[in-house]
């Protein structure tokens, strides 16, 4: 397979651009940053927008954005790449 081919593939979710749930839902069981909204009880008494992190299962949310009353995951994105794990300058500690 060429470079050309290669790019001109469409990705499951573009990098930094959030996907409506509706259109299409993550891979199963791979942690994605979801925007979500659930009812908020005491002086709020409404329903709250919030970001966290979640997986889905078959169309199942799971995970924290799906904590709470009427949690309802709208849209979500792929988690960014973990920095790499280097020691300081001048140290050869290998533990992160």
């Amino acid at each position: 397979m060429t470079t050309d081919k290669v790019g001109s593939m469409p990705t499951i979710a573009p990098p930094g651009e959030w996907m409506s749930v509706e259109e299409r839902l993550p891979e199963n069981c791979v942690d994605v940053l979801c925007w979500y909204e659930y009812f908020r009880y005491g002086d709020f008494n409404r329903m709250y927008q919030t970001y966290g992190i979640g997986y889905c299962i078959d169309g199942h949310w799971g995970g924290e954005v799906s904590h709470g009353t009427k949690c309802r995951v709208l849209y979500w994105m792929p988690l960014p790449t973990p920095p790499e794990c280097r020691p300081p300058e001048r140290q050869e500690d290998t533990t992160c």
